[in-house]
């Protein structure tokens, strides 16, 4: 009951029990668990046969089988949610799943087939959607309970998803249950080596051991079942212990058999059972159960006891229909031999659909259902049954079953009961001698074994294709040259997922020796292709696949020139000449067997060169633009697109056809149905190295999420993987804050096994806390900008290189190789060590076009220019010159960037020049590109750069000696890096300027806004005076507030206060409405408060710092300014220039978590005014709950609007987009954090906003929530 009221709260969980055959396992699962879990949620329970372990899944299709039949039973309105729920989990896999447990299609109908893939992809889309679909079920409302009994022998397949469930987190509201024999499982058992593996997963394992009763509890059994005192029974209970040893199973079939021998009497008069000691105590002894039920059994009628054996060999549980079928007798004559055993309780009757044919027996005998299922008492009485047979018998029976079912199947259904027809008849193939029956079985092994292979229980797919060879005829590459051809490839392909990799390579160069075409053999390449590269051996991968290629007539050199380029590109272009795709055209041409071969192995081809040989990822780039285009408006036309876009791009350098290219691959493949393999690498290639140059960084990650989904759609790990390391690499360049980065990276380990997620790991660990590095002060630090003494570690080592990454430059992984140098240098630059960083700027620069077209190979351009600025001066005459000429090159390079994406690469180029500025002494130009930089990394969200440019910035001012500016940017930068979560960054610029940050306070440092929150309510309720009078003045006024009715008045009421409480001698109270900001109250210096009608537009309002309100409005944070002398970001603001204001503060206005507006006030007599504490009473009188109610009710009703006008619905339904920015609305989010969230511009975010206000008549956001809040289209409702 714990273990499920923990599964209830939203966790996974298996619990195992285990004890010897008869402890009591599956009873006490059944008794205890059962009931709980199935009054809260979903039971159910399938179970292992010994005799069936080379069908894969049969616990778990039992299980969902019968929870298919639960659902069944339900309304037809629940019936419905339960088929769209599952249609929307399992997309476009559907089959995946029928195909399985086919009761699925019960619910939602046949499905399409999937789509054929690679092995390993299979395997990976087989485990995902299987978990997809298990959750579906699982579910807060109905946590599931999954109880799979005797693992011992439980299927290789069923072991395999076992430890993928336990090993994967995300499954929540899932309890797995099972139950296995200790005694039967030893060191090297699979179930032993699996549970092994799970003891450290995220999924908690609990283990539980039933041991036999002890002497004390098998006397309380026994009194129990005689209803007797426990006094009375002990003298029996010692004897039964004895011959027992305490196992329950045996001990209740021992007290039966005692009653059946009368040795148990019945007392009337004293009302128990009574018995004789001495005759039980002379009872024959055995050694265990299974001899015990063997004595039961053969005491059975002798047609009984041959109708067991024969169910023993169908399995535990068996149907009347197929046992009369094996039998060869009628259902009715079946069930009358049977019945004695039904009566001694040895079969049990499990279930019965009336609505089936029924068989009258006899008089004495029911109706029989011929659907009727049967089940053994236990599993050791199978096992007694099953002995009685000799090995020759037992073969001999399983073919007569196999075969009569088989002839009893009609065609349609033999997929269905393939396995378990092969599994009978393929435990005696020596009993089968006719060769045209053994051809005709040889195929139904290769049936069998593809699906098998399919639902990815490859042991089991391996014997059936191993059976499948052994039965070929001896002349079979003669006369049976493709079910040769096939069962042959199909095992070579098992042989190697099984680890038997010699099998598999004598196997494939059989098939190389017996095939007869070049198409033929460049399958069996395309299969050690895949295989070579779902074991990421990379540099085989390659030398397959050319091999592959030259067999379908194309030929890929290993090492490919200009000139090889230069002929592909002449290629492209002809064809592009003669005809250029269209984004408006569904694919029509179909594809020949040996395009799509050629396609599968470039595509393959692509990514291992991607890790190892840039130059020839460029031409494989190439020539799959040539093939696709080759095609015409054919499926592979969006990929063709998309490749051809990544070398216009950063091959040619031709940033505009590169957009039009990938505009259309993106109109394809959003337009028509293309397949999930198709999409995902469109979507890859479009995120990975195109969307970047000409888009905000955040489209490029959405593309990438797409390919992941996409990827696991189709099973394809490999760039699975691949996309969700460059979407960590792409969000950390971007400005993610480290935090969220670092818990993504913690979610996406597993899937993203490569070494690059690992670096950004240590990097992000390093930027947290650079004392989890190695941090060795330099002998005689060098200065920076004349700045103080700094820190230099020795090397700049970084804790980048684990196992892996060592195992990486060993096979010469040039672009994970590349990115570790790019990051190591990114890591000396921040801690000082510039010529670190050159040295790793230099040794990477050999490699750089493995990361060619990737959003890092900017970071490589960016940084290294930065280290060369900072060494500049120090260096020789003939350094300097070389120096020069690579920043002029670099700073040409990112105007080039910026130019086709200013919302990417601008604030770098500003940032870049302002440092060259400042070198060659232009004082003034370098404060404005400062500022600029500044506000480019702002406005565009990235913040770490945003953060570097305010540290070079105040570098800059302190170098000349002004101290005061400097700690203004110096201050900014802190502030930026801390909401980056670059804490190491600030501690770092605290140790090298202690004089100008002494004192600076960061939001977790200050005050804590609770404590004051929570004080003010404490002095507010007390009797006395209270100790805050200013407080206690709030909370006082804020409560009068709360009666007025007039919204003017409010309005006035609240600009009064805050002016007064914070010292003030102007304000202006701005509202949002249209997404414009409006003045609704002010006070200047010489007035009095003043409500202007209609509200001004703040950009027509002259008397306050306009860009002070929109940083405020935008980034939802509070900005102080204190001496004009010190405004940081605000340095290029006229209204602060001309004017002679010397503090102001502006803070957002929040109503339910969502921002409405902007309180602004400024003192124009003195600095310093507005101290942290009055800051945090303005917090105080806008959090107040009584003044926000009142001020959500101004805000949501427009003066004469009543709430009967506002009840009807939309005319035009919000989109799917638009909804999602309400709810973010809701949630309290900024145009700008929703952007970052939606990958958008903060543009497009607003364009939004305005359709919602006008499709919801509201003009305020909160009047739109509370409108979303009636129609109930927030996701909250």
């Amino acid at each position: 009951p714990n273990v499920f009221a923990e599964v209830s709260t939203g966790r996974s969980g298996i619990l195992l029990l285990h004890g010897y055959a008869g402890t009591g396992k599956t009873a006490l699962v059944n008794e205890i668990l059962r009931p709980i879990s199935a009054k809260k949620g979903y039971f159910v329970t399938g179970k292992s046969d010994q005799l069936q372990w080379n069908i894969p899944y049969v616990p778990f299709i039992q299980a969902f089988g019968d929870l298919i039949r639960q659902i069944l039973t339900e309304s037809p309105d629940n019936l419905a949610l339960w088929k769209k729920n599952l249609l929307q989990a399992l997309g476009n896999s559907g089959a995946v799943v029928t195909k399985v447990i086919p009761a699925v299609e019960l619910i939602i109908g046949a499905q399409p087939p999937v789509e054929t893939l690679p092995l390993w992809e299979t395997q990976n889309r087989f485990m995902m959607v299987f978990r997809r679909f298990i959750r579906v079920f699982a579910q807060p409302e109905h946590p599931l309970v999954i109880f799979l009994d005797d693992l011992q022998w439980a299927d290789p397949a069923t072991l395999g998803l076992i430890r993928y469930l336990g090993e994967e987190a995300d499954c929540p509201y899932l309890l797995l249950v099972g139950a296995y024999r200790d005694n039967e499982v030893t060191g090297t058992h699979p179930l032993t080596v699996m549970l092994d593996k799970l003891k450290n997963g995220p999924v908690p394992v609990r283990q539980c051991t039933l041991p036999p009763l002890s002497q004390e509890y098998t006397n309380q059994f026994v009194a129990d079942t005689l209803h007797c005192t426990r006094e009375q029974s002990q003298p029996l209970a010692r004897i039964l212990h004895r011959k027992t040893g305490g196992n329950p199973f045996f001990l209740g079939q021992l007290l039966l058999s005692a009653h059946e021998e009368n040795l148990l009497s019945f007392n009337a008069q004293a009302g128990r059972l009574e018995w004789n000691p001495d005759a039980i105590s002379e009872m024959p002894l055995t050694d265990d159960v299974i001899n015990f039920m063997l004595g039961k059994l053969q005491r059975l009628p002798e047609e009984t006891l041959a109708v067991l054996k024969l169910a023993a060999c169908i399995g535990n549980m068996f149907d009347l229909k197929i046992l009369a079928f094996s039998a060869r007798e009628t259902p009715g004559q079946a069930v009358a031999d049977l019945w004695p055993a039904i009566v001694e309780g040895l079969i049990l009757i499990t279930d019965a659909d009336k609505t089936k044919k029924t068989y009258r027996i006899a008089d004495n005998y029911p109706v029989v259902d011929i659907a009727t299922k049967y089940e053994f008492l236990h599993d050791r009485v199978q096992q007694a049954a099953y002995s009685l047979l000799r090995e020759a018998e037992k073969k001999a029976a399983h073919v007569k079953i196999g075969r009569l079912i088989l002839q009893f199947t009609t065609e349609d259904l033999i997929e269905e009961n393939v396995f378990i027809v092969m599994d009978h008849l393929n435990r005696g193939l020596d009993l089968i001698t006719d060769q045209e029956e053994r051809s005709r079985l040889a195929g139904y092994n290769l049936l069998a074994g593809r699906k098998a292979k399919a639902a990815t229980a490859y042991d089991a797919a391996l014997n059936y294709f191993k059976c499948g060879t052994e039965l070929l005829p001896a002349n079979a590459w003669a006369d049976s040259y493709q079910l040769a051809f096939d069962l042959y490839l199909e095992r070579a392909f098992c042989e190697y997922l099984c680890d038997r990799h010699d099998v598999a390579r004598q196997l494939l160069a059989t098939l190389l020796d017996k095939v007869k075409t070049d198409l033929e053999r460049a399958d069996i390449c395309v299969a050690k292709i895949l295989l070579y590269a779902s074991r990421e051996r990379y540099h085989e991968t390659l030398e397959q696949g050319s091999e592959g290629l030259q067999m379908l007539g194309v030929n890929l050199p290993a090492e490919p020139g200009k000139i090889d380029l230069l002929q592909e590109l002449l290629r492209v272009r002809w064809l592009l000449y003669k005809h250029e795709p269209g984004a408006c055209t569904p694919p029509e041409a179909a594809l020949e067997p040996s395009i799509r071969r050629v396609m599968r192995l470039l595509l393959t081809q692509a990514v291992a060169a991607c890790m190892v040989k840039p130059d020839l990822f460029a031409l494989i780039i190439l020539k799959m633009s040539r093939f696709s285009f080759e095609q015409g408006d054919s499926e592979l036309s969006p990929l063709g697109c998309a490749c051809y876009s990544y070398f216009a791009g950063s091959v040619l350098q031709d940033r505009e056809t590169s957009r039009a290219f990938a505009q259309i691959a993106l109109r394809q493949v959003e337009q028509f149905e293309y397949s999930s393999t198709i999409r995902c690498a469109v979507y890859f290639v479009l995120g990975a190295l195109v969307s970047h140059w000409t888009a905000p960084a955040g489209r490029g990650i959405a593309y990438l999420q797409k390919a992941v989904t996409y990827g696991l759609e189709s099973g394809n790990l490999l760039i699975v993987s691949y996309a969700l390391n460059l979407s960590i690499e792409n969000k950390y360049l971007s400005g993610t804050p480290l935090d969220e980065l670092h818990r993504e990276c913690g979610r996406y380990h597993k899937l993203a096994t490569s070494v690059r997620i690992g670096y950004y790991q240590a990097l992000i660990e390093e930027l947290r806390d650079p004392s989890s590095g190695e941090r060795v002060a330099a002998a005689g630090g060098k200065r920076s900008y004349g700045g103080p003494a700094e820190t230099s570690p020795v090397g700049g080592e970084m804790p980048l290189l684990g196992e892996k990454d060592k195992d990486a430059l060993k096979k010469g992984e040039i672009n994970n190789i590349t990115t570790y140098m790019i990051l190591k240098m990114q890591v000396c630059y921040f801690r000082g060590n510039y010529e670190g960083a050159l040295a790793l700027a230099e040794e990477a620069r050999a490699n750089l076009s493995a990361v060619r077209g990737f959003l890092l190979s900017v970071d490589y351009v960016f940084f290294s220019s930065l280290a060369i600025l900072a060494v500049l001066e120090d260096t020789p005459l003939r350094g300097q010159k070389t120096y020069r000429k690579m920043l002029t090159k670099n700073r040409r390079q990112l105007k080039r960037w910026a130019a086709g994406c200013p919302a990417n690469f601008l604030h770098k180029y500003l940032l870049l020049s302002a440092e060259m500025a400042r070198l060659e002494g232009r004082t003034g130009e370098a404060m404005t590109l400062y500022d600029e930089a500044i506000q480019a990394a702002q406005d565009n969200g990235y913040v770490q750069q945003e953060a570097l440019a305010g540290e070079l910035a105040g570098r800059f001012y302190a170098a000349r000696g002004q101290c005061k500016v400097a700690r203004v940017y110096l201050t900014d930068a802190c502030h930026a890096y801390h909401r980056w979560g670059a804490m190491g960054r600030i501690r770092f610029l605290e140790e090298q300027y202690p004089q100008l940050l002494a004192g600076m306070m960061l939001p977790e440092e200050g005050q804590d806004n609770a404590e004051i929150i929570q004080d003010a309510v404490q002095v507010a309720g007390q009797a006395d005076a209270p100790a805050d009078l200013g407080l206690y003045a709030i909370r006082t006024a804020v409560h009068k507030m709360a009666a007025e009715t007039d919204s003017q008045t409010l309005l006035y009421g609240f600009l009064e206060m805050a002016i007064e409480q914070a010292g003030a001698d102007k304000g202006y109270l701005i509202l949002e409405k249209d997404e414009t900001l409006f003045v609704e109250a002010m006070k200047e210096s010489d007035t009095s408060i003043q409500m202007p009608v209609p509200p001004v537009p703040l950009e027509k309002s002259t008397g306050l710092s306009r860009r002070v309100v929109r940083y405020v409005a935008r980034t939802l944070e509070v900005a102080v300014v204190n001496d004009t002398e010190h405004i940081g970001v605000f340095a290029r603001d006229p209204y602060l220039a001309r004017r002679r204001t010397r503090s102001i503060v502006c803070l957002p206005l929040l109503c339910r978590d969502i921002p409405v507006g902007v309180l602004y006030l400024e003192n124009t007599q003195m600095a310093g005014v507005f101290t942290p504490e009055r800051v945090e009473m303005l917090r105080f009188l806008s959090s107040q709950i009584a003044y926000i109610q009142k001020l959500q009710s101004f805000l949501e009703t427009d003066a004469g609007e009543t709430r009967a006008e506002k009840t009807a619905p939309p005319a035009v339904p919000l989109t799917e987009r638009e909804l999602e920015v309400l709810n973010l609305i809701a949630q309290g989010m900024s145009n700008k954090e929703i952007a970052r969230v939606l990958f958008l511009t903060v543009n497009t975010v607003k364009t939004h906003v305005l359709k919602i206000y006008e499709k919801l008549q509201a003009n305020r956001r909160v009047q739109a929530i509370a409108r979303a809040r009636e129609l109930k289209l927030l996701a909250d409702n």
